[in-house]
């Protein structure tokens, strides 16, 4: 008797049970993250972690690429930073962490080839080097004109415990590669690294 008085209690009453639940997760979330680290926001974000432990995240570096003028250009056929470098420094306290590096470069654009097609021939590959290393690659193929292409990869290393240089490098088959803000600098690129303890 009483077990069904609880049972048409709770019936009665479950959108109020359930909204008292959905607050008290979200204050307790609230809670986890704002115990869980420092984190800071501007043109870069960082966020660490005060649990050190295998698989969870150590720290979090986001670092904001804008260009402060209405165009970058570069031609170099051999790997070079960008004319407005996108690099990011992590310091790593464990012995051994492995990072992942996520980069983004909006509207690249080629010129100087001659191509009937408006397609471009020539190619403009970029890579992520850590303290140097490539850890990964990607190519954009031909973007001549106004066909503008956006370069989003990421890689993943391990490393030791010290300081590390996280860089975006470009180079090209010959002629000029271009980097647009869009209108009023409104479109940026983004350089992410994420620690995580092995």
């Amino acid at each position: 008797m009483e077990n069904s008085k609880i049972i048409k209690w709770f019936s009665k009453n479950s959108v109020a049970i359930g909204a008292c639940a959905l607050v008290a997760f979200v204050a307790i979330g609230y809670w986890v993250l704002a115990t869980s680290g420092t984190t800071t926001i501007g043109s870069t974000i960082t966020s660490t972690a005060n649990v050190v432990a295998p698989g969870v995240s150590q720290q979090i570096v986001s670092v904001v690429w804008t260009p402060t003028v209405a165009t970058q250009t570069g031609s170099s056929t051999v790997w070079a930073d960008l004319p407005m470098p996108m690099s990011a420094t992590v310091t790593t306290a464990t012995s051994s962490s492995t990072l992942f590096i996520d980069a983004y470069l909006p509207r690249c654009q080629h010129t100087g080839e001659t191509d009937p097609t408006g397609v471009g021939n020539q190619n403009t590959v970029y890579r992520i080097t850590v303290d140097g290393t490539d850890v990964a690659e990607t190519n954009l193929g031909g973007h001549l004109g106004w066909n503008f292409k956006s370069v989003s990869f990421h890689g993943v290393t391990s490393v030791v415990a010290g300081s590390h240089v996280i860089k975006v490098q470009y180079k090209t088959d010959g002629n000029t590669e271009n980097w647009y803000p869009g209108a009023n600098l409104a479109s940026s690129g983004r350089l992410t690294v994420m620690e995580f303890k092995n």
